[in-house]
């Protein structure tokens, strides 16, 4: 099973919080290019959103509902700051979006907040490295390296972290490279010069 996190600071050091049940809405992607559309949508317009202190919320519209739970939170952590882990429900292999509201007391005040993350549920692990316009990717299994895979590679630049940067040369924000991984699981892409993927 999968475990949520989200972290507590508690004001002037009160460490007296009580967190209520966790709130989680699960919901599934018809597959891996439908959540990673939802990723790349996420990362056009997140700048549009976080700089301005307002959030970007994941649409549900055409996902499927897997099911709403009422989790315990478990706490853990110092004074000046309070984890709180929930244990989701075991998930079938697949993306999900996974959709919570945490709330509880802090000393004499009351919190809640909404999230959302995207899970995926899978074997398969991914190593990557880069250096220059270079991409190396390194998939592998329980069993060891998985040889023959398709790869899709996401590649775009970022503005201040956050907002996408539009290509000086005209070509797409958004770039997606494609390869096959060799028999020793290893996946070589050119990056065009995009800085994050």
């Amino acid at each position: 099973s999968a475990n949520l996190s989200y972290y507590i600071y508690p004001k002037n050091g009160d460490a007296s919080i009580t967190p209520d049940d966790t709130v989680c809405t699960v919901y599934r992607y018809r597959d891996a290019a439908a959540a990673a559309a939802a990723l790349v949508e996420y990362e056009e317009q997140a700048g549009k959103f976080v700089l301005p202190g307002k959030e970007y919320i994941f649409p549900t519209d055409d996902l499927k509902k897997v099911g709403t739970y009422t989790l315990a939170s478990q706490a853990d952590g110092a004074a000046y700051q309070k984890k709180f882990t929930v244990s989701l429900p075991v998930l079938e292999p697949g993306c999900y979006l996974i959709g919570f509201t945490a709330s509880g007391k802090a000393g004499l005040s009351s919190y809640s907040f909404d999230g959302q993350v995207i899970l995926q549920v899978t074997d398969l692990s991914v190593t990557t490295v880069s250096s220059g316009e270079n991409l190396v990717l390194w998939l592998q299994n329980g069993a060891g390296a998985v040889a023959g895979a398709d790869v899709n590679a996401y590649l775009y630049d970022r503005v201040s972290g956050w907002s996408l940067r539009a290509r000086e040369d005209g070509s797409d924000t958004v770039a997606i490279r494609s390869g096959t991984t060799d028999e020793n699981g290893l996946c070589r892409i050119d990056t065009a010069g995009r800085t994050s993927v």
